[in-house]
C-alpha cells in the first residue's frame, strides 16, 4: 500500500478534522507538523514535486504573514516564496494531503476520502 502523507498544524481546526478523517478510514498517514518541524525550502521543492503542486496550489493569501510581508503588492519570485514558506510555515496552505502523486490541499472531505482510497 502506498504513503499518506499528511502536512498539518496541530492546532488548526481543518487539520485536526482531515487527521480524523484519515483515522477514521483506516488510513496511516506520515504525518508532519509545519510548524514543529518546520520544512527546508529544499523540502518543499520536493514536496511539490513529489505531490504534482504548484506554489499557487498551497500559497495562502489568507495567511497573516501574506498581507504582513506585502506579499501581493511584491510579487516575490517562486525560490524567494518558496525560501518564505520555509522561514514562516502558515503561508502554506494546510492540511496537504499526498498519494501517489496526488495531493488535496484543505481540508475537502471528499476528495481526501477518494485519493486515500485509490
Amino acid at each position: 500500500m502506498a504513503t499518506v502523507e499528511a502536512y498539518l498544524y496541530s492546532n488548526c481546526t481543518s487539520c485536526k478534522k482531515a487527521e480524523a478523517l484519515l483515522k477514521e478510514a483506516g488510513v496511516e498517514a506520515a504525518k508532519r507538523d509545519l510548524f514543529k518541524e518546520r520544512l527546508s525550502a529544499s523540502e518543499i521543492r520536493e514536496m511539490l514535486s513529489r505531490a504534482n503542486l504548484s506554489l499557487e496550489d498551497v500559497l495562502s493569501t489568507r495567511s497573516r504573514p501574506f498581507g504582513d510581508l506585502k506579499l501581493a503588492d511584491q510579487r516575490p519570485s517562486n525560490e524567494e516564496l518558496i525560501d518564505l514558506m520555509a522561514e514562516y510555515p502558515a503561508l502554506l496552505k494546510r492540511p496537504i494531503v499526498i498519494k501517489d502523486g496526488n495531493a488535496v490541499v484543505g481540508f475537502k472531505r471528499d476528495a481526501i476520502l477518494q485519493l486515500v482510497a485509490k
